[in-house]
């Protein structure tokens, strides 16, 4: 579910702007680079080397504008995925950001891409002309984890060789090898998402600027570094309408430039048991399932997964599955509620300063890790120090930097101490966190996982196998890890620790995350009483459509190709 339209219109007419910037990590599922330019990502360190011949290619904007054109977008949305997509209009998904006007930012920004097959040609024989050469290969990098991808990439395939003529391989490979290859740049194009951490066009606006260079594409406009800096920190960061135009005019000049290739916005078809409820989906943050519930006598739900778990190390993580198991055994300051709204977690109570650059957390006195030691502001201060560390490399340091956290630029490049970095514990229970600016989603954002504490005596204990076994992490949210089958099930019981334990008698006493890549399989499961939450893709859509449990709704991931500029060999 997402952020509903007065919450949005409240967080775009505050002072929305961010800081992010610097610290070199912007995206889910990257490791950092550290280019600031193409000939500066030839730095001595790389293991490979460049390919002159492949990074011409996709340098030529003609050559992108002809893949880009030649992509039936509403066919992939219709016939391939079936579950409720929708066709990219541009980077920035639908449903998700709401203006000063109350207006949707795509309704307001327009549709940026189009399907033509004449045009696709027209850039084609430019691209042609311009590097003299007859004919085109691609490789199409994709990962197996999952069902879509794959049927997505070979929908694309099927289109760039009957309307470009082009010969295009596919490349498959697990979410992680992917994810190394793009990270190495040892990739040509690569089919990959992003899904926003607040309700804000700057979650995704940010990715592509020059210092944020982290699993973008690779790409360098300083006229686009301008028009978000301006609208972060710049003349119009306090002013909601030139700001939100800045964000537009942003997007619409990474498109033109196409940076990357946009290509559709996640749906979610699903089969959710009716004896299950309580389940929280929202379109700008982690789902939760802290609170679901069952009718069945066995107080248990089975939920499938179609993406394995990465690590319960939340400073590591970076892809949602992952977030949604670390939201069950820990935990923020905040929470949402079922409107994305931000209610009281771990604090139970915050002020904020008149100039809105100073929040004081008062941390609940029952608040407690799972060996009974205290939760205390300095959990929060030594998490937050880690999460910013230059030696960590944690590919969501960025956040400090968005919400604009005292020194937390200079922290993660190592010109100011961890000491600096603008939060403190004034005492055990009292957590302070200055900003330089305000920034209106600042709050929503303490419930991301990246922003949890970390009780350091613990950490240091297990610090060579933190968060690789249940025995490997303290808990202090409503469940505990109980089962740990890699690759297979991931088991979460109730927390007798938690604060909120008294009050947790109604929500599910298990919650089994069971892994399966075939959705067919997982579907059956299902009919056969096994699984009690489902995700549908293609043509089972229509299979289970009049199914009691089939729902459907439109999420906020946005599916683009990355079209690496830098080959490397």
């Amino acid at each position: 579910m997402s952020f509903k339209k007065p919450l949005a219109l409240a967080l775009a007419l505050a002072l929305l702007a961010g800081c992010s910037g610097g610290s070199g990590s912007a995206s889910a599922g990257s490791a950092s680079a550290p280019a600031s330019s193409a000939a500066g990502s030839e730095e001595a360190a790389a293991p490979t080397t460049q390919n002159e011949e492949l990074s011409k290619q996709y340098s030529n904007l003609n050559f992108r504008l002809a893949l880009s054109y030649a992509i039936d977008r509403q066919q992939i949305a219709d016939l391939v995925l079936k579950d409720g997509s929708v066709p990219a209009e541009g980077f920035v998904p639908k449903e998700f950001a709401y203006g000063p006007d109350g207006k949707d930012y795509r309704e307001t920004a327009g549709n940026l891409l189009a399907y033509d097959p004449d045009k696709a040609v027209e850039y084609l024989n430019k691209a042609k002309e311009e590097l003299g050469v007859d004919n085109f290969s691609v490789s199409l990098l994709y990962e197996t984890d999952s069902e879509a991808p794959g049927k997505v990439s070979a929908a694309i395939q099927e289109m760039w060789q009957n309307v470009l003529g082009i010969n295009v391989t596919l490349v498959s490979k697990t979410k992680k090898e992917r994810l190394d290859l793009m990270n190495n740049l040892t990739y040509e194009i690569g089919l990959t998402r992003w899904g926003p951490d607040y309700a804000d066009p700057q979650t995704y606006l940010d990715l592509f600027k020059s210092d944020q260079t982290a699993y973008n594409g690779y790409y360098f406009n300083p006229d686009y570094d301008a028009l978000l800096n301006k609208a972060e920190t710049g003349e119009d960061a306090a002013d909601a309408e030139a700001r939100w135009a800045d964000m537009i005019a942003a997007e619409k000049m990474f498109v033109e430039d196409m940076g990357a290739i946009p290509v559709f916005q996640n749906g979610g078809a699903m089969l959710i048991n009716p004896a299950v409820s309580g389940i929280e989906f929202h379109n700008a943050a982690v789902d939760n399932y802290r609170k679901i519930k069952t009718t069945e006598a066995d107080k248990n739900v089975t939920v499938a997964i179609n993406a394995d778990l990465n690590t319960m190390d939340h400073h590591v993580a970076t892809d949602g599955q992952s977030f949604i198991m670390q939201s069950m055994v820990i935990g923020g300051l905040v929470s949402l509620d079922a409107d994305g709204q931000p209610v009281p977690d771990l604090a139970e109570s915050w002020d904020i300063s008149e100039d809105g650059t100073v929040y004081t957390f008062h941390i609940r006195p029952d608040a407690n890790w799972s060996n009974g030691t205290p939760v205390t502001a300095q959990d929060f201060v030594y998490a937050w120090q880690r999460l910013d560390s230059g030696d960590l490399q944690s590919e969501y340091a960025f956040l400090l930097e968005t919400i604009c956290v005292k020194n937390a630029h200079e922290v993660f490049d190592g010109s100011a101490a961890p000491e600096d970095l603008g939060i403190k514990a004034i005492d055990d229970k009292t957590l302070e966190v200055t900003l330089t600016q305000p920034v209106g989603f600042m709050l929503g954002l303490m419930s991301f996982p990246s922003f949890f504490p970390l009780n350091q005596e613990f950490f240091e204990a297990h610090k060579d196998s933190y968060a690789q076994s249940i025995d490997d992490i303290l808990y202090c949210g409503p469940y505990v890890f109980s089962e740990w089958v890699e690759n297979s099930e991931y088991t979460f019981t109730k927390n007798p620790a938690y604060w909120d334990a008294a009050n947790y008698g109604d929500y599910a006493d298990e919650v089994v995350f069971k892994f399966i890549s075939e959705a067919q399989s997982a579907a059956l499961s299902y009919q056969q009483g096994e699984l009690d939450v489902v995700t549908l893709t293609g043509d089972l859509v229509d299979q289970y459509g009049s199914d009691p449990g089939f729902t459907q709704r439109l999420q906020g991931y946005a599916w683009r190709l990355n079209v690496n500029q830098i080959v490397k060999e």
